[in-house]
C-alpha cells in the first residue's frame, strides 16, 4: 500500500496491485501526456497531464464504490478501471485520434484494451475481466473520469468552472435494474455539474487557440506518415516529447510556429446556425473539412498547411443519467428544464473560424465565405 498528496484529493491511498500498475511503462508514459492539449498556450497553467488524472479517476471510484456498497471483487475491478482508463491515449488529448482511426481504423479505446492486456501480462494484475452495469460508475456520463476532469481542468486552467460537489454526487448514487441512479435531492448537484461541463467547453475545449495549434500537430503527422517518415504505430507508444521531437527533427515550419506562439489569425468567425447551409458544415468529416481548406488556400495563394477551418460539434446530447423520483427511475430529459436549456443553448458557442497567416486575412475571408456558401 501506498499514499500519493494530489492537489485536489489530497491523500490517495493504492492497493499493492495499484501500486504495480502504477509502475508500468504505460502509465508512467501517461506522465507526458497532456490532458488538455495546448491549452496551456492559452492557459499557462494548464500542464497537467493524464496521469495525474487517471489517479483522481481511481480514488473518485475507489470512493463511489465504498458509497454503492459494492463486493470486494467488483470494488476491485471497477477502481482498477479508473486507474487504467485513459492508458490508450495518443498525445494531445483527443487531437491525433483521427490519425489513428483513418490509418489503423483504432480509437483510444481499442488502443487501452491492448495496452491493459500487456499491463495484465506484464504485473500480474487481472484487469480484462468483464464488468457488469457497476462500469458506468468510471465511464458513464456523470462518471468519476468525467467529474475529475472537469474538476481538474478547472482548477488548473483557472477559468473558475468548478461548480461541482462531488461528495454530495457520491453519496447520492446508487444502483438500481443495472443502473448508476441519483437520488432525487442531487438533482440540483447534477444540473451544476452539467452547467459546469457547458461552460468548459466554449472556454477552454473549444477555444480556437489551443484547436488551431492542435490541428497544426494533425496536419504535420498526417503529412510525415503518407511521406514516409514516420510510422503510424509509433503514435501508439511515443510520449509528447517524443512526437514533438520528431517533428523539430524534420524541420516544421508549423512547430517552429507552435513553439515560439506564432499561431495562426482569425479571418472571420460566426455562428454555424447563421449560415443557410448549417445542417450540412456540422456533419462534414476531417477529410471534407481538409479539402475545404485546400480550396480556400489555392484560390488566396497560400499553402495547404496555412488555413484551417474550425467547425466545432455540438456537445451537449441526450444523457444517460438517471434519477429515482416516486420509485420510478427516469431520464434527466424527464425531470431537469435546465438539461434540454443547455442542448438549445450550444448553438450559441458552435462557431465556425476560419485562420489563416494576418497578412492574408481579407483574402481568406472573402474566398472563405464563398467556399463555405458552396458546400
Amino acid at each position: 500500500m501506498i499514499w500519493i498528496k494530489d492537489p485536489l484529493h489530497g491523500d490517495i491511498e493504492f492497493s499493492e496491485e495499484a501500486a504495480r500498475i502504477l509502475d508500468h511503462p504505460s502509465m508512467q508514459r501517461l506522465r507526458r501526456i497532456s490532458q488538455t492539449g495546448y491549452c496551456n498556450l492559452l492557459y499557462p497553467s494548464a500542464n497537467h497531464n493524464r496521469f495525474e488524472h487517471s489517479l483522481g479517476t481511481y480514488h473518485l471510484t475507489k470512493r463511489a464504490c465504498d458509497y454503492l456498497d459494492l463486493d470486494e471483487e467488483s470494488r476491485r475491478k471497477v477502481s482498477l478501471l479508473g486507474l487504467v482508463h485513459d492508458v490508450g491515449h495518443p498525445c494531445f488529448s483527443h487531437t491525433l485520434e483521427p490519425v489513428l482511426e483513418d490509418f489503423l481504423n483504432k480509437d483510444h479505446e481499442d488502443v487501452m484494451e491492448e495496452k491493459i492486456k500487456k499491463i495484465e501480462d506484464d504485473t500480474g494484475v487481472i484487469l480484462t475481466e468483464e464488468i457488469g452495469p457497476e462500469k458506468s460508475i468510471v465511464k458513464g456520463d456523470l462518471g468519476t473520469d468525467r467529474m475529475d476532469y472537469l474538476l481538474r481542468d478547472s482548477f488548473y486552467t483557472g477559468v473558475g468552472h468548478q461548480s461541482i460537489d462531488v461528495d454530495r454526487l457520491l453519496r447520492t448514487m446508487k444502483l438500481k435494474n443495472g443502473k448508476i441512479v441519483f437520488e432525487r435531492k442531487a438533482l440540483s448537484v447534477v444540473e451544476a455539474m452539467l452547467l459546469t461541463r457547458f461552460l468548459m467547453y466554449p472556454s477552454v475545449y473549444l477555444h480556437r487557440l489551443p484547436t488551431v495549434a492542435e490541428k497544426m500537430v494533425e496536419k504535420m503527422v498526417r503529412q510525415e506518415i503518407e511521406e514516409g517518415f514516420m510510422d503510424v504505430h509509433d503514435l501508439v507508444e511515443w510520449d509528447e516529447f517524443d512526437l514533438v521531437n520528431e517533428l523539430r527533427d524534420q524541420n516544421h515550419r508549423l512547430m517552429e510556429r507552435i513553439d515560439e506562439r506564432r499561431l495562426f489569425k482569425r479571418a472571420f468567425q460566426k455562428r454555424v446556425r447563421e449560415f443557410s447551409n448549417w445542417k450540412k458544415l456540422v456533419q462534414l468529416d476531417g477529410t471534407e473539412i481538409s479539402d475545404v481548406e485546400s480550396k480556400i488556400a489555392e484560390r488566396t495563394g497560400l499553402k495547404w498547411d496555412q488555413v484551417y477551418l474550425l467547425i466545432p460539434n455540438p456537445w451537449s446530447s441526450d444523457l444517460e443519467v438517471f434519477f429515482e423520483f416516486d420509485n420510478e427511475v427516469k431520464n434527466i430529459s424527464e425531470v431537469s428544464t435546465l438539461s434540454s436549456m443547455l442542448k438549445k443553448a450550444q448553438w450559441d458557442y458552435c462557431l465556425v473560424s476560419l485562420l489563416c497567416p494576418e497578412d492574408k486575412r481579407e483574402e481568406v475571408k472573402k474566398e472563405g465565405k464563398k467556399v463555405l456558401k458552396e458546400i
